[in-house]
Parts: structure tokens; C-alpha cells; sequence
């Protein structure tokens, strides 16, 4: 889930063709990271919230909040 993540995160417009294929390349990313087949919504809310969360701190304290929440992705 990482790894889609990294994608979604790292597209660039220059990747694409126009703004409909940037927004088309969004979209299957989003799906292929978030996977709404088989999240729920609250499910994926969490995901987002713990990333936004985990981006926000400083590099020692998120090492330490992965070895205390080892089910929680860490991104950066």
C-alpha cells in the first residue's frame, strides 16, 4: 500500500497528457493506493488522516510511532 501511495503522491502533470488524463492517472491511482474494493470509508479516512499525521512529525518520533503502531504505514 506504500508503494501506491509514493505513486499517487509523486505524479506529476508532466507525467500526463493533458489535464482529463492527469485527472484519469489521479483517480487509478487513488484506487489502486486506497483500494475502495476493499476499504471501508472510515477505513480509508484513517489511512489519510494517519499519513497527513505521520508527515507532520519530526523523523525520531515517527520511527518510534511505527515500532508502537506496527499496522500504522509510515510515508514520507
Amino acid at each position: 500500500m506504500e508503494t501506491e501511495g509514493q505513486r499517487f503522491r509523486q505524479f506529476r502533470y508532466e507525467d500526463a497528457a493533458g489535464p482529463r488524463d492527469v485527472l484519469r492517472h489521479l483517480q487509478e491511482l487513488a484506487g489502486q493506493w486506497l483500494r475502495p474494493d476493499i476499504h471501508t470509508k472510515e477505513q480509508i479516512v484513517e489511512i489519510l488522516v494517519q499519513e497527513q499525521f505521520q508527515a507532520f512529525l519530526p523523523e525520531e518520533l515517527r520511527a518510534r510511532a511505527q515500532r508502537c503502531q506496527p499496522g500504522v504505514r509510515i510515508t514520507g
